[in-house]
Parts: structure tokens; C-alpha cells; sequence
């Protein structure tokens, strides 16, 4: 079963149920399943409710994130371009 899904563009900080996520260096980078492939990936940091750093990690499609206690699996990894920036879509799994 999923739930919402939320897109935060590269650059910017959105807010899940209090934790604030931000989302930088979207680019492609080496798939850590197959290191002859690249893939989109993006740099998102998480910061809980009481401001307290929950870490950044490198993510890219069908991985998962842990915020405010719900599981979260990246859906899409948009490369910005001259015109806009990347972003990363997320949908709530649990």
C-alpha cells in the first residue's frame, strides 16, 4: 500500500510531518548495483522535528528513507537542466 507522494526540487527544503528534507547535487553518479552504469542520484539530508541532524545519503531510484518514522521509496530522480533545477519524488510506503 502507498500514500503520499511528494516532489522536492533540488536546492529547496520541504517538510514531512515536521522533519525538514533537503535535497542538493542531483547528477549522475555510479550505480553501487553496477559500477559499469550510472544513474541518477541525489544528496538528501534529514532533520527531525527537534532540528537535530538525522544524516544525508546519497539516493537514487527505488531506494529508502526513514522519516518521522514512515518509510519513504524514491520514485523519480530528475536531472536539472539549463531551464530548472533536479528534484527527487518520494512516496510514503508505510
Amino acid at each position: 500500500m502507498t500514500g503520499r507522494t511528494v516532489r522536492i526540487e533540488e536546492t529547496t527544503v520541504a517538510t514531512l510531518d515536521g522533519w525538514k528534507i533537503t535535497v542538493g547535487n542531483v547528477m549522475l553518479a555510479t550505480d553501487p548495483a553496477n559500477p559499469n552504469r550510472k544513474r541518477p542520484t541525489a544528496v538528501v539530508g534529514r532533520y527531525d522535528a527537534a532540528k537535530a541532524d538525522q544524516g544525508e545519503r546519497d539516493v537514487g531510484v527505488d531506494d529508502r528513507l526513514d522519516i518521522a518514522g514512515k518509510q519513504w521509496r524514491v520514485v523519480e530522480v530528475g536531472l536539472g537542466d539549463k531551464s530548472g533545477n533536479g528534484f527527487v519524488e518520494l512516496v510514503e510506503t508505510r
